[in-house]
């Protein structure tokens, strides 16, 4: 009777056993043969794509002035797109290679605030049932997928982009920003989270001057995309891309490209040296009603900006790593809890 080995059996079977390992151990068996790199690159993919959609969980932006770190709320970041493993026109095959295509992909969301809770006066007659009551009339749907989104257990967040403003004086060439990002595991009412990891320490984001009057006056004059270019971002009102045809090129190229364009890009602000989780901003400048009519040709000037949050860039793969951290974080609860307080005996 002759044995049978692993490469004996069908790539189904395979695939299922593959999908109980997690994704390091995984990255591990890609060297064994042309066959587990092909299955592994497979199920990574569909890997990428479930992380950054968010399943149950939920994105926590902090990214404010030192000042204002105790009185910042976060910023709440829907999901928006990940270009690369969504574009039909983009094919990863599984040659060598693939798998730093892979973790060079990037995913999209849209930092917004929460509206504020506001109670409502429920008015005289009002009874459950009735055409008149809150939770049985019939609600106004949105036509944009981030403005007035509810979950089950999520928030209300506002239609407007978030916007901070940034003052600097005459003798200053830089502000700070801190930046915090926390992947948190929504639990069974607001405010309470079965998990929360945080995805990166609280990095200290310099802006400099020189680059805010450069990003103002580049943002200020930026017309549409040509039809030659490529457009590496994701527009909140419209989550599909499409790539231009490119002479020449293949689909890996194409795909390079765009992690090239977005690691490259000029208006994100990276809050690692990894490049990680990123920041794409708006510049506009703000004049004054008390700014001096003349200045000396070698005399600087207080500026102030208007920096909006277009979008929030994370590494779909370091997104993957921790989000396995964070299903492990609330399968080793005990359920067991601590309770502070006093009570009179």
């Amino acid at each position: 009777m002759t044995a049978t080995s692993l490469h004996d059996l069908p790539n189904e079977l395979i695939l299922h056993v593959f999908a109980l390992f997690p994704t390091s151990t995984l990255l591990s068996l890609t060297p064994v043969s042309h066959r587990f790199h092909h299955l592994v690159l497979r199920l990574l993919q569909a890997r990428l794509l479930q992380a950054a959609e968010l399943p149950d969980h939920t994105l926590l932006l902090e990214c404010h002035h030192p000042s204002q770190k105790y009185t910042e709320a976060p910023l709440h970041c829907p999901y928006l797109g990940t270009p690369v493993l969504e574009n039909r026109e983009i094919g990863i095959d599984g040659s060598v290679g693939s798998l730093s295509i892979l973790r060079g992909i990037y995913s999209s969301y849209q930092p917004r605030r929460r509206r504020p809770d506001v109670p409502v006066r429920k008015r005289p007659g009002d009874i459950p049932g009735s055409r008149t009551h809150q939770e049985t009339s019939p609600q106004p749907e949105s036509s944009s997928p981030i403005s007035g989104s509810i979950s089950s257990n999520g928030p209300i967040l506002e239609p407007d982009t978030v916007k901070q403003i940034i003052s600097l004086e005459d003798h200053e060439l830089f502000s700070q920003l801190c930046a915090t990002v926390n992947l948190v595991r929504n639990g069974p009412r607001m405010g309470l989270f079965r998990s929360f990891v945080s995805m990166n320490d609280e990095s200290v984001v310099r802006v400099w001057k020189n680059w805010l009057g450069r990003r103002a006056v580049v943002d200020s004059s930026s017309s549409l995309p040509s039809a030659d270019t490529i457009d590496f971002g994701i527009s909140y009102d419209d989550t599909s891309i499409l790539l231009p045809p490119c002479k020449g090129r293949n689909d890996k190229s194409v795909a390079n490209s765009i992690q090239d364009g977005i690691a490259e890009d000029e208006s994100i602000l990276w809050f690692d040296l990894h490049k990680h989780i990123g920041l794409r901003v708006n510049v506009r400048e703000t004049k004054w009603a008390g700014d001096p009519m003349m200045l000396l040709t070698n005399a600087d000037e207080a500026v102030s900006y208007e920096v909006e949050y277009k979008e929030m860039i994370v590494r779909t793969s370091h997104l993957l790593l921790f989000m396995e951290q964070s299903l492990k974080q609330q399968d080793n609860t005990t359920g067991k809890a601590v309770v502070f307080g006093s009570w009179d005996i």
